[in-house]
């Protein structure tokens, strides 16, 4: 009985987090767009707006030891998409 309530509080407090704040934009929502490919289409201009962002950041970064390594720009390129499919219209 006890172990039945420990996970019914535990259950309850995971929920909140899991339903997010913003109506229908939950977080498992997110995660499980992501799951799903490339959702998140940019447009003609953020496409341009982003390459040209890329190339400065090419320009500009130091190549350090992993010069094949593109997470930075990965995770980058991944938020840019995001932010744009939720906040800009």
């Amino acid at each position: 009985m006890l172990l039945v309530l420990i996970g019914a509080a535990m259950g309850a407090a995971v929920l909140s987090s899991l339903s997010g704040c913003a109506g229908g934009d939950s977080t498992i929502g997110r995660i499980i767009l992501s799951f799903g490919g490339d959702d998140l289409a940019l447009s003609e201009e953020a496409t341009r707006e982003l390459a040209r962002f890329e190339a400065v950041y090419n320009e500009y970064s130091s190549p350090g030891a992993d010069a094949g390594d593109t997470g930075q720009i990965d995770h980058f390129r991944d938020a840019f998409k995001r932010v744009r499919a939720g906040y800009v219209r």
